[in-house]
């Protein structure tokens, strides 16, 4: 559902060069860890041009897919994923009772972690606002690694060790060029000075992250995210070291987010997100259902209501209120379904509000009317959503929270040109593959379909029963909540032996 089960000339060029460059730089390692392994992320970002320009030559993919011989994005994980082998025995070592957490989990390590010792991440910018002003107690610590690094001093034994890798880096890239020619991404000048940039970046990272894990009583590792430099260095010292890594779902994620994946454990929302993991390579065993702690924490109290709404927007009440949710997308996307939106309010006695996406830019001030409207910024998503009748989106995870509010949803599926990080692999279609809403495909659509939906008591009840039924396959509901449900297996895992990461 999640990531689509397409596999198209994109994803064998991008996972093939990364292959290609996990293979031919292994020898390069820091305490175990294979550097490339580290450098997918950025490295993915290096090769853009190269995949963007490439993957309309028919002839080359043909041949490329020849060679690396990957057809899915399961071998993919087995071709990538590329386990080290446990060295150490840091999770069986006794008096390491310490969760290690991302900082954007401080909330809910406030509501479920207080009875132990807790480690937060401050490292990027949101976890600094996440941890921003909270009141932490005794047991907790904010451990600043973005400021060690940005501002610590380097260790003349780290200095050393990336002057050998630097060296050790050029002579297998000049053995590279010489035995693999003219190679698409390795053996370009631009390759060779990027690794130098990368190299003492990520070796000074995996240096501070192994100080921590072995100074520190850590027994458990716990990250929202799996491919970023830093957790991708705390996968792997996880497993060298004998330590259970547990990733827990934060958004509706997509293959660029989550493979290859290497965390011994799982929490995810509901069975959907199962299943597409087991699709993937993820040990079932590996994979608890939980619920999303992301949306359980996120709720927030309506205090602004429908009433508030319409005097604010100058509405009288009667007419049903749609809200379109914008997303990252470009403006040739996001101002064609505000199109869709401003047809529709000029042919239907509705009333309409747009709210952007948090980083959604663009000004929507052109399709402003007498009953079409900007959100107010002071209407948070619970009230927006508590007002309105119906939910209007492409992708956006607030299509999980409209059916939540048990608001009917219109999947729109406008045409949408190829790119690299927001489509590429059938993500935009996933909301229309799980049937969370009624689909439209144009403005003439939408206007038909709330046509219908103003006039058919019959449409409106089945619309309402597709969002129940995707909620239902989304998240798992019930007892214990999201957050209880992660606190147990957090709670299991560090009374572990240290020996069930090793599945």
């Amino acid at each position: 559902m999640y990531g689509g089960e397409e596999w198209n000339p994109h994803l064998l060029l991008r996972y093939g060069y990364t292959l290609d460059f996990f293979e031919a730089f292994a020898p390069l390692r820091m305490h175990g860890i294979e550097l490339p392994l580290a450098l997918i992320r950025p490295y993915h970002h290096f090769i853009r041009d190269t995949v963007d320009r490439r993957r309309t030559d028919k002839a080359y993919v043909r041949e490329k897919s020849s060679l690396w011989n990957m057809h899915s994005m399961s071998d993919v994980q087995t071709r990538l994923r590329r386990l080290p082998g446990q060295v150490g025995s840091f999770g069986a070592e006794s008096g390491r009772d310490t969760v290690l957490l991302c900082g954007n989990y401080v909330d809910f390590a406030l509501r479920h972690l207080t009875p132990h010792k807790v480690i937060l991440l401050s490292h990027y910018l949101y976890e600094r606002r996440y941890l921003k002003n909270k009141k932490l107690p005794a047991q907790f610590e904010v451990y600043p690694l973005g400021n060690k690094l940005l501002f610590g001093s380097t260790s003349k034994r780290v200095r050393k060790e990336t002057k050998e890798l630097l060296r050790s880096f050029d002579r297998l890239h000049t053995a590279f060029r010489r035995q693999a020619g003219q190679h698409e991404v390795l053996a370009r000048g631009a390759f060779r000075r990027w690794m130098h940039e990368e190299i003492p970046f990520i070796v000074e990272l995996i240096d501070a992250l192994h100080e921590l894990l072995r100074t520190r009583p850590i027994k458990l590792i716990v990250e929202h995210t799996e491919l970023p430099p830093r957790q991708s260095i705390l996968s792997l010292l996880a497993r060298i070291h004998g330590l259970p890594f547990l990733h827990v779902q934060h958004h509706l994620s997509s293959d660029a987010s989550m493979v290859p994946a290497r965390a011994s454990h799982y929490a995810v929302w509901g069975r959907h997100m199962r299943e597409w993991l087991i699709r993937r390579g993820i040990p079932p065993a590996a994979i608890t259902e939980t619920g999303s702690v992301r949306l359980e924490l996120s709720r927030r109290p309506v205090v602004h209501t429908r009433d508030d709404l319409l005097a604010c927007c100058g509405w009288e009440a009667g007419a049903p209120i749609l809200v379109l949710m914008t997303e990252q997308y470009d403006a040739s996307v996001n101002y064609s379904v505000a199109a869709w939106l401003q047809e529709t309010v000029r042919s239907l006695p509705v009333y309409a509000m747009i709210k952007p996406h948090p980083d959604d830019r663009l000004s929507y001030d052109a399709f402003v009317s007498e009953r079409l409207a900007i959100a107010p910024p002071f209407f948070h998503l619970d009230e927006i959503l508590y007002a309105a009748d119906l939910v209007l989106t492409i992708s956006s995870t607030t299509a999980v929270e409209a059916a939540m509010a048990e608001k009917g949803v219109i999947v729109l599926q406008p045409d949408m040109a190829y790119d690299y990080h927001l489509n590429y692999n059938g993500y935009v279609r996933h909301l229309a593959k799980a049937e969370a809403g009624e689909i439209v495909t144009s403005g003439s659509g939408l206007t038909a379909c709330l046509r219908t939906w103003l006039e058919d008591e019959s449409f409106r009840s089945a619309l309402l029963d597709k969002g129940r039924s995707f909620l239902r396959k989304t998240l798992t509901g019930g007892e214990p909540s999201p957050g209880a449900a992660v606190y147990e297996l957090v709670r299991r895992l560090l009374q572990s032996s240290g020996k069930e990461q090793a599945r």
